[in-house]
């Protein structure tokens, strides 16, 4: 707190009522407002086409495919031992 409000002396010496000087309402209006600005739409416009910074995007579609490759057979016995609780007459 010691270092805030050493930090603030300059904020804290205007009177309340007083009007804002004209600096004061640049710094903290402008170049703020700016900034967030610049965070809210400058990702936008650096990753889309509107920059020219990235090349246009040609992908319009694609695929996947999976498969499951099998090298083993179970046999009913094979499963009965995996799984003791599985009951082969349920088949």
């Amino acid at each position: 707190m010691y270092s805030a409000k050493n930090s603030n002396v300059w904020y804290t010496q205007k009177k309340i009522g007083e009007k804002t000087e004209m600096l004061d309402k640049c710094i903290l209006g402008w170049l703020i407002g700016i900034l967030m600005f610049a965070i809210l739409i400058g990702p936008l416009v650096i990753f889309s086409n509107i920059g020219g910074f990235v090349s246009p995007n040609h992908v319009i579609g694609g695929q996947i495919r999976m498969a499951f490759i099998v090298n083993h057979r179970y046999t009913i016995d094979e499963l009965n031992k995996l799984d003791p609780e599985y009951n082969s007459t349920q088949l």
